[in-house]
């Protein structure tokens, strides 16, 4: 087993103050220099899988142990029933609007890229939409087996 430093939980406050003291002594090794961001968010991106693993295998478990129960030492908690996902896709008229909304943001997409108009067969002038949002850089990272 390899050697392994917790973070003692015992008695500590569980609120996101705490959770704010915690995250900057996890960082703080890049804040001083001392480690880079790179190392220290592929670490950091090793303890959220780790606790995402630990959680779903507790987590029935907890939500048992949870029924009746509004708090725990400052935190709230609060109980979601599960519920059904009805499958969309099995109606055919669903499935054909769905297509159509798909083909239509594909010309949209071209559109947006193209310098000059972009017209179709039936010479509609499909529109520049505006840009709605922006999505920001991002890493991901794959541990080994």
């Amino acid at each position: 087993m390899p050697n392994i430093k917790l973070i003692d939980l015992e008695g500590l406050d569980l609120s996101k103050s705490i959770i704010e003291v915690i995250a900057d002594n996890l960082i703080i090794n890049v804040i001083e220099g001392f480690e880079s961001a790179l190392e220290t968010d592929i670490k950091l991106k090793f303890i959220e899988e780790t606790v995402k693993l630990a959680r779903g295998k507790i987590n029935t478990l907890a939500i048992n142990q949870s029924t009746g129960i509004e708090s725990f030492e400052g935190c709230k908690i609060t109980n979601k029933k599960g519920g059904q996902i009805l499958d969309y896709e099995s109606d055919k008229e669903y499935l054909r609007l769905k297509t159509l909304l798909d083909e239509r943001k594909e010309l949209l997409n071209q559109a947006y890229k193209l310098d000059i108009n972009l017209v179709t067969n039936d010479s509609e002038i499909i529109p520049k939409v505006p840009v709605k949002t922006f999505v920001k850089d991002s890493i991901s990272y794959s541990f080994k087996k």
